[in-house]
Order: structure tokens, then C-alpha cells, then sequence
């Protein structure tokens, strides 16, 4: 395979909370084939009363290996939180004479 998605940025926001104030850590992971989920992309960190949403350039871009899964995870510090993301990219295909 010789086409690699470039990740250029990613973005999250907390939509909804119950109750009390909820923070989200929110990261982007990739694993080749048959591989492990590595980390493609920094943390980031969302609360639901101050930064709810957050918007990551990244520079340089980052890499993913052809052939490869991308996912993000959010996990919670509370119970009936609902995020939501984007991972922004370019799919490159790398051509050789």
C-alpha cells in the first residue's frame, strides 16, 4: 500500500452533561495491521463548565501507515457524557517512477 493519510488536525467538544461538571480526555490512535493502538495524536483535555470544545492544528502533520485503523477515544471522569469528534486529514498516494 502506498497511500497514508496525513492528519493535519483534530477537534472535540463535551455536548452534554448530567448534573455535574464532567472532564473528557480525549486522544486519536492508530494501529497497523495486525499491530497495537498506538498514540497518533496528543491529549486533549475538555470540561463541561469552561473549555467544552477544543480545535488542535497539528505542525508537522502526522503520519498514519498504509493499511492502518484510526479511532479516537473519549473517556469521561462521570457517567452519561456525550462527545463529539473530528480528525481532520489530506489521503496522500505516494507515486515512484
Amino acid at each position: 500500500g502506498t497511500d497514508y493519510w496525513l492528519l493535519t488536525g483534530m477537534t472535540a467538544s463535551a455536548l452534554r452533561k448530567t448534573g455535574s461538571t464532567a472532564q473528557v480526555d480525549v486522544h486519536v490512535e492508530f494501529r497497523t495491521l495486525g499491530g497495537v493502538w498506538q498514540l497518533a495524536a496528543a491529549d486533549m483535555t475538555l470540561r463541561t463548565a469552561s473549555n467544552a470544545w477544543e480545535n488542535i492544528d497539528f505542525n508537522p502533520w502526522r503520519i498514519i501507515p498504509a493499511n492502518s485503523d484510526v479511532r479516537m477515544i473519549a473517556n469521561s471522569d462521570t457517567a452519561a457524557t456525550i462527545v463529539g469528534g473530528r480528525i481532520d486529514g489530506v489521503l496522500a498516494k505516494v507515486i515512484t517512477n
